[in-house]
């Protein structure tokens, strides 16, 4: 019992650590689900979202991997380019349009590529704001954490995990938290269809 409780305790104490609420599944549809969660000292919200792909594991990945044309299936992202490859990592620019009257956003962040004995690959998403210069009439996001997470079930099937957070600045928190939910939801939906039609 008394070790119970201290299990418990700890891991309050490990959220409240970090800065983090618990995820509340904000939409379940078409088998995607949509998880947000409160970010201390930010009033945005971080999304996590999850399905089962009909389609292998690599093909999903190369999906992800190809950033000229994820323009097509991320949501809000108008145009996107690699600007540097390594065998482990690369690096990608992308233009972000938040909506009417908004100025457009643009990202840069360094995607580490780990591929593990078991089939899974995780593509870890990080800030590299400071590699690419500004760029006329954008806002440059600088905070932005998350990771693709690509789980094999069998040959042909691909459980998949996409957590995301980004702090796009000087945008009201409610504008974007309307949203939060929406556009994983489209950008995994669009992944999914593209995968299951290879």
């Amino acid at each position: 019992m008394y070790r119970s409780s201290l299990i418990i305790v700890l891991l309050v104490i490990n959220n409240i650590a970090i800065g983090q609420g618990q995820w509340h599944l904000s939409k379940d549809k078409n088998k995607i689900k949509v998880y947000t969660r409160t970010i201390q000292n930010s009033k945005y919200k971080e999304c996590k979202t999850t399905t089962i792909i009909n389609a292998p594991t690599e093909i999903v990945f190369q999906l992800i991997r190809d950033v000229p044309h994820s323009s097509q299936w991320i949501d809000k992202v108008t145009s996107a380019r690699e600007i540097k490859t390594r065998r482990d990592y690369y690096i990608s620019y992308e233009i972000i349009h938040l909506g009417h009257g908004i100025k457009d956003r643009d990202i840069v962040t360094k995607n580490i590529i780990k591929r593990f004995d078991d089939g899974k690959i995780k593509i870890i998403i990080t800030s590299a704001a400071s590699t690419y210069p500004p760029q006329n009439n954008k806002v440059r996001i600088k905070k932005v954490h998350g990771y693709w997470l690509l789980e094999p079930i069998g040959h042909d099937k691909t459980k998949l995990t996409y957590q995301f957070f980004s702090d796009p600045q000087n945008v009201p928190g409610w504008i974007i938290n309307t949203f939060i939910s929406e556009s994983p939801y489209k950008t995994v939906l669009n992944l999914k269809r593209l995968a299951e039609r290879k």
